[in-house]
């Protein structure tokens, strides 16, 4: 029988070994790939407050305002110009009304000369001049002359137009010179200085609503003044009104209000970026000896930017806080921030 060279028998398995370690080599960057370690910033679960809210929006009032009204006819005459500020009780505007005037002329020169010769007769009643009706006599004609002047001095008062409080003078309704047949609205008047801000809330969230409520105003905070507890027939919705402090507001402007609708306080709070949907449930990343670990979540109130969790997370972990898109469970992470860490 044939025998194969021991010399041979080396040379060929040397070959085979140079083969299996160049193979080995080759085949090696597919086999086992280098593992891609994903950066992820991530966030402390803590406990803190929460508020869910809504935005609505508000019209500006003057607290104080009113619209003054001509009673009687005749020519507007504006004393004080439209946009002026004036103190309480100072004359604005005037109707020119000839007879009207010239009656309480009349009246307040009768009363004048009727008075004086009550006194007259008073002082001469003793000497017998006078007797006890004639002075009686004079005396109901002077109080028949002081009804003529109140009724007067009513009509003549209707003429003129003061300042209710301290306040700005609004747009005038009708032009200088203008003719008044009586009972036309002539100018509006307002204190800028107490603002309130009213809008409606929904029937939808009433049930939570109350004085004293909790709202914000152009990055201010404040809290809410008045609710009516009851729904309007056409809105379906309920009245409310907040006093504000805007001293560069226009009156009869919308603002934006930020309503607290529920608070929760001390409670488990993360960012809403950090939640996304697997199954069709909502779901977090928990960050462990760093790697991703899929955890189950229900949530509560929300705000803009955060989520109260009900349950799901405990406090003291650690979780993806953003940009969850491209990462699955069981990956290698290395964390790039960690935010509400204990110091």
């Amino acid at each position: 029988m044939f025998k194969t060279p021991k010399n041979i028998k080396i040379a060929v398995a040397i070959g085979v070994l140079l083969i299996v370690i160049i193979a080995y080599r080759l085949l090696k960057p597919s086999m086992a790939p280098p593992q891609d370690i994903k950066v992820v910033e991530v966030e402390m679960v803590t406990k803190k407050d929460i508020s869910q809210g809504i935005k609505l929006t508000g019209k500006i009032k003057a607290k104080y305002s009113t619209i003054l009204t001509a009673r009687a006819p005749g020519i507007l005459n504006i004393i004080v110009p439209a946009g002026m500020k004036v103190t309480k009780d100072s004359l604005i505007a005037k109707v020119n009304s000839n007879e009207i005037e010239k009656r309480y002329t009349l009246c307040s020169s009768a009363e004048i000369i009727a008075k004086e010769q009550y006194d007259r007769a008073k002082n001469l009643l003793k000497s017998g001049a006078y007797s006890k009706a004639e002075l009686e006599a004079i005396m109901n004609k002077w109080i028949i002359t002081q009804k003529d002047l109140a009724d007067a001095k009513i009509a003549f008062d209707k003429l003129q137009f003061y300042a209710p409080f301290d306040g700005i003078i609004g747009s005038y309704k009708l032009r200088e010179g203008a003719q008044l047949k009586g009972d036309e609205q002539i100018v509006s008047f307002y204190d800028p200085s107490n603002v309130t801000l009213e809008f409606d809330i929904p029937s939808s969230v009433m049930a939570y609503i109350n004085n004293g409520q909790n709202l914000s105003i152009d990055g201010k905070k404040y809290q809410l003044t008045h609710v009516q507890k009851m729904l309007d027939d056409e809105k379906h919705m309920s009245p409310a009104s907040v006093d504000i402090i805007c001293e560069d507001c226009l009156i009869g402007s919308n603002l934006d209000v930020g309503l607290a609708v529920r608070t929760k306080k001390n409670v488990i709070v993360i960012p809403f970026e950090a939640v996304f949907l697997r199954d069709g449930q909502p779901s977090v990343y928990v960050v462990k000896d760093n790697r991703l670990a899929l955890r189950k979540i229900e949530m509560g109130l929300r705000d803009k930017k955060e989520v109260e969790i009900i349950s799901g997370l405990e406090v003291g972990e650690v979780i993806v806080a953003k940009s969850t898109n491209r990462l699955y469970p069981a990956a290698s992470v290395r964390i790039h921030e960690i935010a509400n860490a204990a110091n």
